[in-house]
């Protein structure tokens, strides 16, 4: 085989053809991903079942998500921005860290839920949180988390 310095020339099209299918590409985004972000601030798409035990790996590390906790709460346009922890309630949870991510690098996000405290169901403006049953707060991940008003935060 000969060595050539255009790789396109033994294809059935150019390099302007692939530029063009690039643009198109890019400007359609992937809509045949999942772009909902779960409650515990990772991708839905990072969720998993097996053998009755339900799992949050965004990335390398875990999340402790449980089953009867992750749900879809907004949709974003670039999921990776949702791959950091949670260290904390509010601004540190990875929910929030990865709205801030998203807003930065002016991507859309749009919720999907009705922004109504998850423990009194007041209509207000909502911190996500780790909690445990009964309505407790907790300062680091749980596999539970919470939209919660701030009475119901303690602050």
């Amino acid at each position: 085989m000969e060595n050539n310095n255009d790789p396109f020339e033994l294809l059935g099209f150019g390099i302007e053809e692939v530029e063009a299918a690039e643009e198109k590409i890019s400007s359609q985004g992937r809509l045949d991903r999942d772009q909902r972000i779960c409650a515990c601030g990772h991708p839905m798409a990072r969720h998993w079942t097996e053998q009755n035990r339900t799992y949050c790996k965004p990335s390398k590390m875990e999340c402790p998500c449980k089953f009867e906790s992750h749900r879809a709460v907004l949709t974003a346009g670039n999921t990776r921005r949702f791959l950091c922890k949670t260290v904390g309630t509010g601004p540190e949870h990875a929910l929030a860290r990865g709205i801030l991510a998203s807003v930065k690098a002016g991507e859309k996000i749009e919720w999907l839920i009705d922004m109504v405290c998850d423990f009194c169901g007041e209509k207000d403006r909502l911190y996500p949180a780790p909690v445990l049953a009964p309505k407790t707060v907790r300062f680091t991940p749980t596999g539970y988390d919470a939209l919660l008003c701030g009475k119901c935060l303690g602050i």
